[in-house]
């Protein structure tokens, strides 16, 4: 297994040497981070549940395909192979998990090669846009990435509470930066309690460009585990700064403007309830302490989300809520009339990534979006 480590040293190291924003601080960041791991191992899951949502610098680097969450999974990866596991008992999949996961990553390759052939030059162009092959491995790694992970994952099971505090501390750190930037973004731009003004956060996802549900995605998913660490250990401090955050990753998810974030964001809370609702049952620990908790929690967050829905923009986007949905639905049926008509494509897609190129050549439009490309003439590269 440790011989596993070699190509992602490799790897890290040639990205580290080409790393647009400075090799030096790109080596020491990583550096750094491969000590504290190798010190205290167990660091790896709140470290990358916290850095996952807060990594990507492509703004400012230009890099789509490899990005500095590639660096952080990769030395996780590496240091972890390095050092024996601790054998501390046995946590095994189930068959049917093990079926679930292969049939996954059968429909994984399959579509990834489907997109990937016939291979683009690999050039800077590879790096930095989406109408090469090459982004079908861009789609392709953050699932390689969780299942590159599977293990340690795992293996983290074994510690038991140890191991859900561990996650709940990584996904607190990293809603608080997703948070702590789109309270700046709001800031710096329309202004915190500017309602009015059609300004929608991108906080820290530069994908929200391609017109993909990053932010509020990230948030719907992460702001329920603030309200889970306050309601299972309530202390004053514990409901001071739980609230808080809970708070504004409401009003952050809320200035999204994205109507399905909000059904996202319900849905999640909900979840979440019963869920609680079952801890508490069978446990026998539900008190008044922690009604009075909840009532207070969920009071200032909607407080905090009221004034945005009840806004102008807000109501012009709900008051269309029909309209929009047909052009979607168009938009998806334009989709599927640019596969192409053969029986492989008809029956396995044209793969992972492929959508921009493909609608480049087939949009029913006729008119092609604008694109962009390095390229080389007489020795110079524009």
């Amino acid at each position: 297994m440790q011989l596993l480590s070699i190509p992602l040293v490799v790897a890290v190291a040639v990205g580290v040497y080409l790393y647009p924003l400075g090799a030096v601080w790109a080596a020491l960041g990583v550096l750094a981070y491969a000590l504290v791991l190798w010190r205290y191992p167990q660091v790896w899951l709140p470290a990358v549940l916290a850095l996952l949502p807060l990594l990507n610098l492509a703004s400012w680097t230009g890099w789509i395909l490899l990005d500095e969450v590639d660096f952080l999974i990769a030395v996780t990866l590496a240091a972890r192979l390095l050092q024996p596991l601790p054998d501390s008992g046995s946590v095994r999949l189930s068959i049917g998990t093990k079926w679930a996961i292969g049939l996954l990553i059968i429909s994984f390759l399959c579509s990834a090669l489907l997109g990937l052939f016939p291979v683009s030059p690999f050039d800077y162009n590879a790096l930095n846009g989406y109408h090469s092959s090459f982004n079908s491995l861009r789609v392709l790694k953050g699932f390689a990435w969780a299942l590159a992970l599977l293990p340690l994952l795992v293996e983290e099971i074994k510690h038991g509470v140890a191991a859900e505090q561990r996650f709940v501390v990584g996904m607190l750190a990293g809603l608080s930066g997703v948070v702590a930037v789109a309270l700046w973004e709001r800031a710096v731009f329309p202004g915190l309690l500017d309602f009015a003004t059609q300004y929608r956060i991108t906080s820290t996802s530069p994908e929200m460009h391609s017109g993909g549900g990053y932010v509020e995605t990230y948030l719907a998913a992460a702001i329920p585990f603030a309200v889970l660490w306050i309601l299972l250990k309530p202390g004053f401090a514990r409901i001071v700064v739980g609230t808080m955050l809970f708070t504004c990753a409401s009003y952050a998810l809320a200035v999204t403007f994205a109507r399905a974030g909000y059904l996202a964001y319900a849905g999640s809370l909900l979840v979440l309830g019963l869920a609680l609702f079952i801890h508490w049952k069978r446990h026998r620990v539900w008190t008044p302490r922690h009604v009075v908790v909840t009532l207070i929690v969920f009071g200032t967050a909607l407080a905090a989300v009221v004034p945005v829905l009840t806004a102008s923009y807000m109501q012009s986007r709900l008051a269309v809520m029909g309209p929009d949905l047909a052009i979607r639905t168009g938009h998806w049926a334009e989709a599927a009339g640019m596969i192409d008509d053969d029986w492989h494509s008809r029956l396995f897609g044209m793969g992972l990534g492929s959508f921009p190129r493909i609608y480049l050549r087939n949009n029913p439009h006729g008119v092609p979006p604008a694109t962009y490309a390095y390229l080389h003439e007489e020795g110079n590269l524009f």
